[in-house]
């Protein structure tokens, strides 16, 4: 991780790591996160925490300003912002009730599938971590409809079964592009490349 940041920072074209944990990637969390308040807007955390995320995209001092000095709940907060008239709260709040709104219907797939996509979760994560962000997305998303697969389709149901344990994928890395590959020594196995570094 702290090869992969320092590339990143200093403009490096970088594929990311050879095996990708799923569940504690920002952006899996980030989702996640997302579908908690969609179902308990009364988490003042996880609320704020998507309130800051690419999902949302409101300022430090937005939150800070919306937060702080409050006297309940951070929600009721918001929405008693929202109907004065602040911008950031009408945004907050309008994007939590229409998640409130599908997280009814307790479909763990169709929620994070529109949070992806026509919501433009994945458009805003790609910004950020690049095409890592997209398999991150797809893993995800096929964790989801799996989960339905097996069980009972619940929203609550399937956040509780990733808590219990990470999930480990191993990344087909492209040798044919232009990217630093960083990989541990046995992902490499079998493996060329022109140059190589092994790092202590």
């Amino acid at each position: 991780e702290a090869i992969n940041r320092s590339l990143k920072q200093r403009g490096v074209a970088v594929a990311g790591a050879d095996r990708l944990d799923v569940v504690g990637h920002i952006v899996t969390q980030d989702l996640l996160a997302a579908a908690r308040v969609a179902l308990m807007p009364e988490d003042d955390l996880t609320l704020a925490t998507v309130a800051k995320s690419p999902l949302v995209g409101l300022s430090e001092e937005a939150l800070f300003r919306l937060a702080h000095g409050r006297s309940g709940r951070l929600w009721d907060s918001v929405v008693q912002e929202a109907a004065g008239g602040d911008a950031d709260a009408q945004r907050l709040q309008a994007t939590v009730s229409l998640w409130m709104s599908r997280a009814d219907r307790g479909e763990p797939f169709v929620f994070l599938s529109r949070l992806a996509g026509p919501d433009g979760g994945r458009t805003a994560y790609r910004a950020r971590f690049g095409r890592e962000a997209d398999e991150v997305i797809d893993e995800l998303l096929a964790l989801a409809l799996a989960y339905e697969g097996e069980e009972a389709a619940g929203l609550n149901g399937f956040i509780d079964r990733l808590a219990k344990g990470g999930e480990l994928i191993r990344r087909e890395l492209d040798a044919e592009r232009d990217e630093v590959r960083v990989m541990t020594v046995h992902g490499s196995k079998g493996l060329e490349a022109p140059i190589v570094f092994l790092v202590d």
